[in-house]
């Protein structure tokens, strides 16, 4: 089954199809921590390069961030594809997927097709497993039955700079004899323009801005990091300052993951690509492949 769920604004009912046959995973590839940083020439998106999977384990070469258009892009976090156990191959790959749609879709007006963009991921992963394909393993799942996360950033109408942001979920309720998927959508505020906002394996971003580790209070003093967590106005924050936090994030989150006690796996990289969101002008790559 396949269903929607409303938040903030978008609400979307999908036609119902079963889901009763997933009776096999393939290996899921995943990973990624994604920073957004509001400045006062637009929005600097960030995004390691970091995947894992249970065979082949850590590597630093998978694009997360993709221009879809002069005035859009979006970022993957969570499982980004489907391999075959046998040689690795992509059987599945979402943000291929994504990229499908767009190209009989204006991704230059990516805010007219956004019901049609949750239907389609629904479905064309429902169309897939129906045709022999292997699924998500459940295994990497979020708590919630997260499995990944589009992040998007594009320009509207007015090109003002947006940002919304599609969940894909996936769970099975107590006592059915089926799974749902769930094609959620949200779409950021005006505060919520002006913050830093990160996803993804955020553990360390957290202990940062919340925790009481003292290994971590050498991080915590850093004026960088500080004038960020503290950000009330962007507009005295330079797109060259925005840059040097979002990579700044992503080192301290690859060096320093091994100190948290949670022992969970260390899901970012060291190096990441990053892009800037301008109002009115658009997409512009401020670097690929960069250590970060």
């Amino acid at each position: 089954m396949i269903s929607a769920w409303a938040s903030q604004i978008i609400a979307l009912t999908l036609a119902a199809l079963a889901f009763t046959h997933l009776v096999t995973s393939g290996v899921s590839s995943q990973g990624t921590l994604i920073v957004q940083v509001p400045t006062r020439d637009g929005i600097v998106l960030c995004a390691d390069r970091r995947t894992w999977n249970f065979v082949q384990g850590a590597s630093d070469n998978e694009d997360k961030l993709f221009e879809l258009s002069a005035r859009s892009a979006f970022a993957t976090s969570g499982i980004r594809a489907v391999h075959s156990p046998r040689d690795l191959s992509k059987l599945y790959d979402v943000a291929e997927s994504v990229r499908k749609f767009f190209v009989a879709t204006d991704a230059l007006r990516i805010f007219d097709h956004w019901e049609r963009l949750q239907k389609w991921l629904g479905e064309s992963y429902v169309d897939y497993v129906r045709n022999g394909g292997l699924r998500f393993d459940s295994a990497h799942f979020l708590a919630d039955g997260t499995v990944y996360t589009l992040r998007f950033l594009y320009l509207n109408a007015d090109g003002d700079v947006r940002v919304s942001q599609i969940a894909f979920r996936q769970f099975r309720r107590a006592g059915a004899a089926e799974d749902t998927l769930e094609v959620g959508m949200t779409h950021d505020s005006g505060s919520e323009l002006k913050s830093v906002r990160l996803l993804g394996q955020t553990e360390v971003a957290t202990e940062l801005k919340s925790g009481t580790d003292k290994r971590f209070d050498d991080l915590r003093r850093d004026p960088e990091i500080r004038r960020f967590y503290d950000l009330a106005d962007p507009s005295r924050v330079s797109v060259n300052q925005g840059l040097h936090f979002a990579k700044l994030m992503i080192r301290v989150s690859h060096e320093r993951h091994g100190l948290l006690p949670s022992g969970t796996r260390l899901l970012v990289g060291p190096t990441c690509n990053c892009l800037l969101m301008a109002p009115r002008k658009g997409v512009r790559w401020l670097g690929r492949n960069m250590r970060a």
